[in-house]
């Protein structure tokens, strides 16, 4: 069940608006009762959420040589960089270093980019389990 919510919640890009909460409690017999699953409203988020409703606008220079949806997929596909980023700043907390040193800045980089390979590794063995980062969450306890 815990699975097929947090499937549901990433399929909607929901995860971060939604705290979940399971109940899985024992009346005064010692029985189990019913498992219940409650999603509870971050609105902070979803107004940080809602405050982006509306369209955009794309413009580009008229000689360039991809067309309106190409040039549309392009724009788009750098949420999917921004989202890596948010990752690799996340799961690993991963923070900005001020290195002056061309060794150390690669370094710092491959570690960021282990770290993005660490969360997708885990996201593909947990499928239908549970996300990495609530996986990390549970191991962290």
């Amino acid at each position: 069940m815990v699975a097929e919510v947090d499937r549901k919640l990433r399929h909607y890009e929901m995860t971060d608006v939604f705290d979940v909460h399971i109940s899985d409690e024992r009346n005064q017999d010692g029985c189990l009762q019913p498992i219940r699953v409650a999603l509870k409203l971050r609105m902070q988020q979803w107004n940080h959420r809602r405050s982006n409703d509306g369209f955009n606008v794309v413009v580009s220079h008229p000689k360039l040589p991809q067309s309106a949806i190409e040039l549309y997929r392009l724009y788009t596909s750098k949420d999917k960089v921004e989202k890596d980023f948010e990752t690799i700043k996340g799961l690993v907390k991963l923070r900005p270093v001020r290195h002056r040193q061309d060794g150390k800045v690669r370094a710092h980089v491959t570690l960021c980019m282990l770290a993005l390979l660490l969360e997708r590794t885990l996201d593909n063995k947990l499928r239908n389990k549970c996300s990495a980062k609530r996986a990390s969450e549970t191991l962290s306890t």
